[in-house]
């Protein structure tokens, strides 16, 4: 895909300069700091509004409503023959006091000066004296000072004061602009000159121009930079060379001292061009890229052939593969490297962009993961997020019913009867001669050679038909009908087409717009018609995102669980091993007391006690034991759930991670197709049919022929901006 090139727009209002996509080239464009709007081009800015009006604004003395204003009647009036000019029509017109007129005549000094400080600041960096940033550095501290104290400091004086800029250079660039060197100031709202006249024009200057001996030019895209020698039998150090690199802010790989003293000590003679730095290239990547060896936007609508019917075997040219067949190969992205210039400044490049390829039914990639393969032979298909299936195909010779039951298949289904009432059909692309009450969910497209009654469909691509009663469609594509539309909701990412038939009774939104012969009738309910809306897609936006907080929802509580498990886990090993040492320390008692026992002798009391201990002991022991036992048990337990439920988290975050890449490219899929509000009637179009778009809707008042009926925008002063649903005749 060709990269968007820009373009920089100045507002013809506030003079803010701003950049845009070239696609918009032509079209009414807002500007972002003042919200004036203007038709964008390259040249925006540079004419347009009366500079008066201009200055006025930028200066506070008159408002945007009122430049507006007066902009517009001044318009008009030139559209009338007038020929006098703005200055002589406002003060006709009395639209600006007399204070506000010599104030804007003031401020337009004030404006000529300003410009021409631009134009000093360029003269600099075409003249490779200062550096680009130093000096838009110093056009905004002139401002802010201006802004502050009302106070004008010149460009040239600053870079005087600053050690950057010699006098006698600055007098010459000014004397190249027709100006002397001179000082400026407000007395009661006017701009006064003074002219500086020095007395000794010989005092007080560089006793040495360096920039008469030599120049540190800069490559165009700031990567190198070299030392010219104008003079070389001037008396020049490395220490001259290094305090202009400085001045410059040239800092970034720079070579080394030696060099530059060997250049100058050695070579001056000889060469005039020595390179003193040099940056870092930038290296663009490259986008992945897949390439599809099968057409994979070939669907279109069947043909209508004698006595109403569609032709099922002209359904385009369908792709087909064998097995063994490349059905697609990715060319893996190639990162992009930044740059550095000699200035220190990092030189961004746009990221390259992966895509996905990855192997859906009928699919298997290669040890490379570059190349996907037919496993089996049929219909190539590509689907949302980059999935690459094989599609086979069934037939079935009569009716969907009880005889066949529900039809569920991964591939392309044709049916040669009729889809009855209450079965569903579920598959790619899906063919039958009627649908009688069925309900339809395809992933591609639905061709229908007879009619839709009482269905239920959903399809990804296109549904042709002879016609649809009493039915709810949802569609990402086309929509063809020959005869009519009745009592049916119809909403779909495409466009409606019924250019020989009649639309009663039935709300139908459709994105790319819609073509009928008849909309509604005086006798049936009044026809709700949206063009150009996104309903379609807000639908299944929102089905996705339900998807996505179920998950989300399902991986905390995952995550909950895991941190209650382990916790479960670490009171269960330190109940162990608190058991343990009640056991241990009883054993060692019980050996303590048999010994006592065996010293005992005859002293039987003192035997009884101790046996009484032993047994009480071994009691205690024994109970240990069983509850070790038990907590060994559910250890293991613990930690099977604990081994398994990271992988059950693992697959609920790839899961939300493929959810968010289906969303990623669902939106960039609502993105690429732009909507189309318009409707076009070549037949009547019913009093009472509404027309509805993103932003507005009409209700048609009377029965109207041959119509379209398009939301536009229009400009209000000093309203703005806002849509409207105009009817007109058709073309």
């Amino acid at each position: 895909m060709p990269e968007t090139q820009d373009i920089i727009i100045q507002c013809e209002l506030c003079k803010s300069r701003y950049r845009a996509p070239a696609s918009i080239s032509g079209k009414v464009v807002k500007c972002p700091k003042c919200s004036h709007k203007q038709a964008a081009s390259k040249e925006s800015g540079k004419t347009g509004l009366p500079i008066i009006l201009t200055i006025g604004y930028l200066y506070g003395i008159i408002d945007k409503n009122t430049v507006q204003l007066i902009a517009n009647l001044y318009n008009e009036a030139l559209k009338n023959g007038k020929k006098n000019n703005i200055e002589s029509f406002i003060r006709e017109q009395g639209l600006l006091t007399s204070e506000q007129l010599q104030l804007i005549e003031d401020s337009e000094k004030a404006w000529d000066l300003r410009q021409m400080e631009v134009e000093f600041a360029q003269l600099l960096i075409k003249n490779n004296l200062i550096a680009k940033d130093v000096v838009d550095k110093i056009l905004k501290y002139q401002v802010n000072i201006f802004n502050q104290k009302r106070e004008i400091v010149l460009v040239g004086d600053i870079l005087v004061a600053g050690g950057l800029l010699t006098k006698n250079k600055r007098d010459d660039l000014l004397a190249s602009q027709g100006r002397k060197n001179s000082k400026y100031s407000f007395k009661d709202g006017k701009l006064i000159e003074e002219e500086i006249i020095q007395e000794n024009p010989g005092q007080n200057q560089d006793q040495t121009d360096q920039s008469d001996l030599f120049e540190i030019k800069l490559s165009e895209d700031k990567i190198s930079a070299y030392l010219i020698l104008k003079n070389d039998k001037a008396p020049i150090t490395v220490n001259d060379v290094l305090t202009e690199l400085d001045r410059l802010g040239i800092s970034y790989g720079v070579v080394d001292n030696s060099l530059i003293e060997g250049f100058l000590k050695y070579h001056k003679s000889t060469q005039k061009l020595f390179k003193l730095a040099q940056g870092i290239k930038t290296e663009p990547g490259r986008n992945a890229v897949i390439n599809y060896y099968f057409d994979t936007e070939y669907l279109k609508p069947c043909s209508v052939v004698e006595g109403d019917q569609i032709d099922f075997r002209d359904r385009g040219t369908i792709p087909f593969v064998n097995a063994g067949d490349i059905v697609a190969e990715k060319v893996p992205a190639e990162p992009s490297n930044d740059g550095i210039d000699v200035l220190g400044q990092v030189i961004q490049v746009p990221r390259t962009i992966d895509v996905n390829m990855l192997a859906g039914n009928g699919i298997v990639m290669d040890e490379s993961n570059l190349k996907a393969i037919a496993q089996i032979s049929g219909q190539p298909v590509l689907s949302f997020g980059g999935i690459i299936s094989i599609l086979p195909e069934i037939e079935i010779k009569g009716d969907v019913g009880y005889q066949t039951g529900h039809i569920v298949f991964e591939g392309n289904i044709i049916i040669k009867g009729s889809i009855q009432d209450g079965f569903k059909v579920k598959g790619a692309n899906i063919t039958a001669a009627e649908i009688a009450g069925g309900i339809i969910e395809a992933t591609g497209s639905v061709t229908v050679s007879g009619g839709v009654t009482d269905a239920t469909i959903s399809c990804m691509g296109i549904l042709t038909a002879k016609f649809i009663n009493s039915s709810n469609i949802h569609s990402y594509g086309d929509i063809f009908v020959k005869n009519e539309i009745i009592d049916s909701t119809i909403i779909t990412s495409g466009a409606v087409e019924i250019k020989k038939g009649t639309i009663i009774s039935s709300d139908i939104s459709a994105k790319r717009g819609m073509i009928a012969r008849e909309v509604g009738s005086e006798t049936s309910r009044s026809c709700r018609i949206k063009i150009g809306t996104l309903d379609h897609e807000k639908q299944e936006l929102r089905k996705i995102e339900s998807r996505l907080e179920f998950k989300r929802t399902w991986a905390k509580k995952i995550e909950k669980l895991i941190y209650s498990i382990a916790n479960e886990l670490k009171k269960n090993q330190e109940e162990q091993t608190k058991l343990a040492h009640i056991e241990d320390r009883a054993s060692i008692e019980i050996r303590s007391l048999k010994t006592a026992l065996a010293e005992a002798g005859s002293d039987k009391t003192k035997e009884n006690v101790i046996e009484t201990r032993i047994k009480q002991l071994q009691d205690i022991i024994e109970k240990t034991e069983s509850r070790i036992a038990l907590l060994f048990r559910d250890q293991d337990l613990l930690e099977q759930h604990l081994n398994e439920e990271p992988h059950e988290l693992e697959k609920t975050n790839k899961e939300i991670e493929r959810i968010l890449n289906e969303k990623h490219d669902f939106e960039a899929w609502m993105d690429s197709i732009s909507p189309v509000s318009i409707l076009k009637v070549e037949g009547a179009i019913a009093a009472g049919t509404v027309v509805s778009g993103e932003g507005s809707s009409a209700v048609v008042q009377n029965t109207v022929k041959k119509v379209r009926v398009q939301e536009v925008i229009v400009t209000i002063p000093p309203v703005g901006s806002q849509h409207e649903m105009v009817i007109k005749p058709l073309n």
